[in-house]
């Protein structure tokens, strides 16, 4: 009905998500959602997070039963929309970041965070819309539902 197959070797160079992304992108879209991709297999689900931070020209978002992450690079910001009481982690990744935020507990003001680090763990959002700047470097968000 229209819908293209493609199908790959078991043995491979690529995660089924990472040649998934790769052909939305030979496809010209600008922007996916990817759904679970957590599958049980602790090296599938950091590597699927690794994915999130290969430049393309796509925007994506991850969606897990718990959490939305998604990858801010220097010069990008994006926005969460949440109730109070929902948490949002920032980490640095590949090296330093720089960002500034809105709308959590403890605002990012020109604040660097450092790949390996956990201070951008667990903060609390405040607002109904919590806002994350990078200026430099880049990081992975995790938006998760309480």
């Amino acid at each position: 009905e229209g819908v293209t197959i493609e199908r790959h070797p078991v043995a491979k160079d690529a995660t089924d998500l990472e040649l998934a992304i790769d052909a939305a992108v030979a496809r010209g879209f600008d922007l996916a959602t990817i759904i679970g991709g957590t599958g049980g297999r602790m090296a599938h689900t950091l590597a699927n997070a690794m994915v999130l931070l290969k430049e393309r020209a796509i925007s994506l978002d991850w969606r897990t039963s718990r959490a939305t992450i998604a990858a801010i690079r220097t010069g990008e910001a994006r926005s969460f929309l949440t109730t109070n009481g929902a948490l949002l982690s920032v980490l640095a990744i590949g090296g330093p970041a720089e960002c500034n935020s809105t709308g959590l507990r403890w605002p990012l003001s020109h604040s660097p965070l450092i790949a390996g680090s956990t201070r951008g763990i667990s903060n609390e959002i405040t607002e109904d819309t919590a806002t994350v700047a990078v200026s430099s470097g880049q990081v992975l968000t995790i938006h998760e539902r309480t």
